[in-house]
């Protein structure tokens, strides 16, 4: 018999629980018993995970023919969404939480942060078709900085990849998809030098065209016309010079490297990637004001234009360097016009697990990360001397994670990490051009932070059924105010069906690096923004093949976001939100069928800064009480059928109900246009003027983008030989019927949709 110290040195995902029945089990048991640190420090049985997670396995992934991590996710986990942006990538969201960037979840490989630091957040990873070399996914529902740092606020999203251990046989993938256009090509190849030691290697490149126009028109939610004078007519499709739908940054192929190499109880890992999607033109571009900004260069940064008066003069007198906006300056767009975000990355970590025996051990890790940013805006051939925002970060981390568990009741975890980042580096060949971003200007600074963090995590197990998480993280740099997250949990197993789970957590995030830098400039120091989460949870094992769960949460949030006033990122409102989770999932050997419904629900939002206008909802200026940015309602079903040893069959359908405080806003913002946002009239009753930016994305009356969105994915497998294999998958079906059902909208241009296109890809999948 095989016991657990045997299974410590050949797995990084297995150690001591303290469970005393878990140390007369052999390793089948154990892996059956699903020990795990998901969610923890301590290693936990999975039902004991004091959180809602979901895991995505890598059988998962290939039913699912997912053509980006976007995809997948929606299709996988309950209430989780995403949405389009105009200046930004795409953003992830959950339970509510979608920001004007990707700052408030986490995004990990191996445990690894991946996130950018510099302006965006996570980034990389998340367009890539190229999945093949993906083990499995775990998704932390809801806040998880007492864990895993600052930051994971909404979720954290941890992948896992493949090792020489779990690399069960080498492959070459290819797919093709029509339509949405696309090809990529997936190699894996592993090497065992011993008993304990071998080496993983991945490599996936991907051309992506995507999908053009006619398949993927983009809506307008408000009518005008532009400053050059082509039209722009709500609820037909634009004609302005649009990219294809996730065509490639810049035309680049993507890219995914990976290399593992495994020797008992050392591991180390590179990793590669390069991606990145041209972006649509916001209607705020190419309509004169009041609707948009006269067609004047928004390169130029301008965070007078907006204002009027008195505030004027003031505002020109506080930054005489910047260029204002020229109101006689036509600009159209052409065939070479390009906006759009791009990213390459560059990682590698060095683990080390230390045994002492059977009670103790470390977990070392020295890890660097290099990532290069590149941002396209409004650039054509018209526009002189406007190069991309671009700029290097490099991120050096040592870590070091104790697990002890002194008796059978009790165990512990302590750690330790370090990290010293260093901001505003030149990005040698992407672009090769001097550093500059959208906060800090076109003189970048460099600029070094350092952080320190400690964390200590206690897992008692009172008796048979009962067991409490204590847990707490300090995070410390020199540019933001202490971060503590704290948790309490218990976690209750009466019998062998049923687990009963509540949680109080508070997780952190501290702001961009150029806001922090910025602010450090200007002689402050900034609070970190902070979630206090609720959550109670039930599970029930019903039988071997069925699973329920039903989760209730409650959110106290002190918001941190972009601010349309001053153009930044900074503290504006406090949100109190909840919402609840049902889920299903049946699986036997020939069946695999999950279903969830989710509903969130804005509680109160209130602005605490005189003159923020933060675009999360418009409750706070007397119109509904929903967020602007998550549809309500969102229910999704997915399944497997394996009719034979050869066919097998899938599908997935996602329906998003209704985007009830998206049409809030929206009539909100018709409001404002009506009134007139440049004269100071005090219309909400605060005694102060209401002047406020140019907020218009819809026609009066058109209510279009705001009903039930619904994609429906369909797919079969068939094995060819004992060798190869062939999928062939087609997504958004529900297009073929209606349009509208496949919209996706923009985050804060809530009126803008952009169809997603009605395709099919075609999988080959070769064993050697």
């Amino acid at each position: 018999m095989k016991k657990l110290p045997m299974l410590l040195l050949s797995s990084w995902s297995l150690s001591i629980m303290a469970d005393d029945a878990i140390f007369d089990m052999d390793m089948d048991e154990l892996f059956e018993l699903q020990v795990d640190s998901v969610a923890t420090a301590t290693p936990t049985l999975s039902r004991k995970r004091p959180a809602s997670t979901t895991t995505i396995t890598q059988q998962m992934i290939r039913d699912s023919s997912a053509r980006s991590l976007f995809e997948l996710l929606e299709i996988y986990v309950p209430n989780f969404h995403y949405m389009r942006h105009h200046w930004e990538a795409m953003h992830m969201g959950l339970r509510g939480i979608m920001s004007d960037r990707d700052d408030k979840y986490l995004l990990l490989v191996n445990g690894r942060l991946m996130n950018e630091k510099t302006h965006f957040g996570a980034l990389s990873e998340r367009d890539l078709p190229m999945m093949g070399d993906i083990r499995q996914i775990n998704v932390v529902r809801g806040p998880g900085s007492v864990v895993y740092g600052p930051g994971a606020v909404a979720m954290v999203i941890d992948i896992k990849t493949d090792n020489y251990l779990t690399n069960d046989e080498d492959e070459v993938i290819f797919k093709v998809g029509g339509v949405e256009e696309f090809q990529s090509l997936e190699l894996k190849k592993s090497i065992t030098l011993g008993a304990k030691e071998g080496f993983y290697f991945y490599a996936g490149i991907s051309d992506y065209q995507g999908a053009d126009n006619d398949d993927a028109p983009l809506v307008y939610g408000n009518s005008d016309t532009t400053t050059w004078g082509d039209p722009i007519e709500s609820g037909q499709p634009s004609n302005i010079g649009h990219p294809n739908d996730h065509e490639a940054y810049r035309g680049i192929p993507k890219v995914k490297l990976h290399a593992n190499y495994t020797n008992n109880n050392f591991d180390a890992w590179f990793r590669y990637t390069k991606g990145g999607e041209k972006l649509t033109w916001s209607h705020k571009v190419l309509a004169p004001q009041p609707d948009g900004f006269r067609g004047n260069d928004p390169e130029t940064r301008d965070p007078c234009v907006f204002l009027s008066g008195a505030e004027l003069a003031s505002c020109r007198q506080a930054n005489p360097d910047v260029e204002p906006y020229d109101p006689e300056r036509i600009v159209g767009i052409d065939d070479s016009a390009e906006q759009g975000v791009g990213y390459q990355q560059w990682s590698m970590a060095l683990d080390y697990k230390q045994i002492f025996d059977q009670h103790l051990w470390w977990d070392y890790r020295l890890s660097f990360d290099r990532f290069d940013y590149e941002r396209i805006q409004f650039s054509n051939q018209n526009y002189t001397n406007n190069p991309p925002e671009s700029y290097q970060e490099d991120e050096l981390q040592l870590k070091a994670l104790m697990n002890y568990q002194p008796n059978e009741s009790h165990a512990i975890a302590f750690g330790l990490e370090y990290s010293n980042e260093r901001f505003g580096r030149k990005s040698p060949g992407f672009p090769n051009s001097n550093p500059r971003s959208f906060t800090l200007g076109k003189a970048m600074p460099k600029w070094n932070s350092q952080t320190y963090s400690l964390l200590l995590e206690e897992q008692w197990q009172m008796n048979d059924w009962l067991t409490h998480f204590i847990g707490m993280r300090i995070d410390k740099d020199e540019y933001t105010r202490r971060m503590y997250s704290p948790r309490l949990a218990t976690v209750a197993t009466p019998d062998d069906k049923n687990t009963y789970k509540l949680i109080w957590s508070r997780s952190v995030r501290k702001n961009f690096a150029e806001e922090l830098f910025q602010r450090e400039r200007q002689n402050g120091t900034s609070n970190p923004e902070k979630l206090e989460s609720l959550e109670l949870i039930y599970e029930r094992q019903a039988n071997q093949s069925t699973f329920l769960a039903a989760s209730a949460f409650y959110n106290k949030l002190d918001v941190i976001a972009f601010d349309v006033t001053s153009l930044t990122d900074k503290p504006v409102a406090k949100q109190h939100f909840g919402g609840i989770e049902l889920e299903a999932i049946y699986s036997t050997q020939h069946w695999r069928a999950a279903f969830s419904h989710s509903y969130t629900k804005l509680d109160s939002f209130e602005i605490i800064e005189d003159g923020a206008f933060p675009l999360i909802t418009a409750s706070a200026y007397g119109w509904g009480n929903d967020l602007m940015n998550w549809s309500d309602h969102i229910t999704k079903l997915s399944g497997t059928y394996k009719y034979s040893d050869k066919v097998s069959l899938d599908a997935s359908l996602r329906v998003f109900w209704k985007y009830t405080g998206a049409e809030d806003w929206a009539r909100y913002s018709t409001y404002l246009k009506e009134i007139n946002p440049n004269e100071d009239q005090d219309v909400d009753g605060d005694g102060k003027p209401d002047t406020r930016p140019s907020t218009a994305i819809v026609d009066q009356g058109y209510d279009e983008p705001f009903g039930e969105s619904v994609f429906l994915n369909l797919g079969a497998n068939y094995k060819l030989s004992d060798n190869t294999k062939a999928d062939l998958h087609f997504y958004n079906l529900m297009g073929l019927f209606d349009g509208t059902y496949n919209k996706r909208l923009y985050l804060i241009n809530v009126a803008n949709y952009r169809e997603e296109a009605p395709a099919v890809a075609l999988t080959l999948t070769h064993t050697f």
